[in-house]
């Protein structure tokens, strides 16, 4: 079951692609080829890093002053 924080941080992420079941696919294709030598594991991690890098510094440039409370 969700948490209250949990549906507040859902509802101010902009992108939609964190939220999505098909990256979770993805990724788990990926990690599956990786376990039988169809994918990369080093073109795995570096597109994760690339994907990272994209999304903080969305987040960075963010003005919109969205908060998130966390409660406790």
């Amino acid at each position: 079951m969700a948490t209250a924080t949990g549906t507040a941080l859902i509802d101010i992420i902009h992108e939609e692609l964190l939220k999505s079941p098909e990256l979770t696919g993805l990724w788990e294709k990926k990690l599956r080829d990786i376990e039988h030598q169809k994918y990369d594991a080093g073109t795995f991690i570096n597109e994760l890093k690339e994907q990272i890098t994209q999304i903080v510094n969305q987040v960075l440039a963010d003005n919109s002053n969205r908060k998130l409370e966390i409660e406790g």
